[in-house]
């Protein structure tokens, strides 16, 4: 075992990290005891964190001085889905220093796909999880409609599918995706994943945490037509009045006047909010937490702006709270999410909404997105202020 990260560098050529925030992975580089102080010329740092693309494009060029280069290769799945090798990584960066490290990839991924330039990586695993959000949100809708039909809901239909075809068919999937990189000059948009995702085509940027799109692309045989503001976006399905609306937005924990809150304290808050919203969002007129999964794992029914969910949190310690919309009529997921260094906490919410009843395109959708966004930048906001007020209060009675 050894004793840093710098005792690592100096004794491997191969370097892998996966952490839960940027603040970590610049530590483990660039910190006193980093790799950057006995980095040999040559070495390859495979980073699996799931990070901001511009940090991590600052710590690739720190390498870079140093002679060795770092991929930026987040992977995409459960945890449990981690150790049977199911999850999927998604190696970007230099080409040749990806085709080096192959052996390291193979050895310890599951499906890998190279995906082009540094951070086409993350922003594979960003749309990877839009669509998860996506299926989600269709997976719900169709349980409903199973119940409401009077369906029975213990067949278990999915368990007669045999185990090896599934695996077979998942190895061919990811060969096929591998070889269709070798067809990038095919002008064909549909032509394999690989051009399918690059950036230039796409029109995708994500910076800060915000996605940014514009302009038309052709994606799988299907045109979707994106919104060009920086905060919201909007994929417009190919059927029917409905809508999917998704936004990211940031803001500031600390700002002057107002008591200093830690990590520690704004996660505290965002725990107490998952379990009883009432005191945090001021059009949330009932909280109740109805089951109990585990210990970070529960149900619970609220009543917003006038109408009635159920919601599934899923608290990510140390720094994320997922709520997705099991019932209700807009179902989705939502995410709050503690950023930045300990200097600069931000609080970031993003939602991605499935809306019936509103026409793509038509000025009502756009109002309901903006609509949506200011009830939970309120939401957020109050989230913040609720925390600084026990803060307070609890500097009042040590004091």
């Amino acid at each position: 075992m050894a004793a840093s990260p710098a005792e690592v560098a100096a004794r491997a050529d191969v370097l892998l990290s996966i952490l839960p925030d940027a603040r970590a992975v610049e530590e483990v580089v660039c910190g006193e005891a980093g790799t950057l102080g006995t980095l040999e010329a040559g070495t390859v740092h495979i980073e699996m964190s799931t990070i901001d693309v511009d940090r991590k494009s600052r710590l690739r060029d720190a390498v870079a001085e140093r002679g060795g280069d770092l991929l930026d290769c987040p992977i995409s799945g459960s945890p449990g889905m981690v150790e049977p090798r199911l999850a999927t990584t998604f190696a970007s960066g230099e080409a040749a220093s990806v085709e080096a490290v192959r052996p390291v990839l193979d050895a310890i991924s599951g499906p890998w796909v190279y995906t082009g330039a540094f951070g086409t990586g993350a922003r594979m695993k960003y749309i990877a999880s839009l669509l998860l959000a996506v299926h989600t949100v269709a997976a719900a809708e169709a349980l409903a409609l199973a119940r409401q039909s009077g369906l029975d809901l213990e067949l278990r239909v999915l368990g007669d599918l045999d185990a090896a075809r599934a695996a077979d068919a998942r190895a061919r999937l990811v060969a096929r995706a591998r070889a269709d990189r070798h067809a990038a000059a095919d002008p064909r948009p549909d032509r394999g994943l690989h051009r399918s995702i690059r950036p230039a085509d796409a029109g995708v940027h994500v910076g800060q945490g915000r996605v940014r799109q514009g302009g038309g692309r052709r994606l799988g045989g299907a045109r979707h037509r994106l919104c060009s503001r920086p905060d919201f976006r909007r994929i417009r399905p190919q059927s029917g009045r409905i809508s999917m609306i998704y936004v990211s937005h940031q803001l500031p924990v600390n700002v002057p006047d107002e008591p200093h809150l830690d990590r520690a304290a704004v996660w505290d808050g965002l725990v107490l909010k998952a379990n009883n919203a009432l005191p945090f969002v001021p059009s949330m007129t009932f909280c109740e937490v109805i089951e109990r999964h585990s210990e970070t794992v529960f149900d619970r029914e609220i009543e917003f702006r006038g109408q009635r969910f159920t919601e599934r949190i899923a608290l990510e310690a140390p720094h994320r709270v997922v709520f997705t919309r099991i019932a209700g009529p807009v179902l989705g997921t939502i995410a709050n999410e503690i950023e930045g260094p300990d200097d600069d906490l931000r609080l970031r919410f993003s939602f991605a909404l499935v809306v019936a009843g509103l026409e793509g395109g038509s000025t009502r959708e756009q109002e309901y997105a903006e609509s949506m966004t200011g009830d939970y930048l309120k939401a957020v906001a109050a989230t913040l202020n609720a925390v600084r007020r026990m803060a307070g209060e609890k500097d009042a009675v040590r004091a």
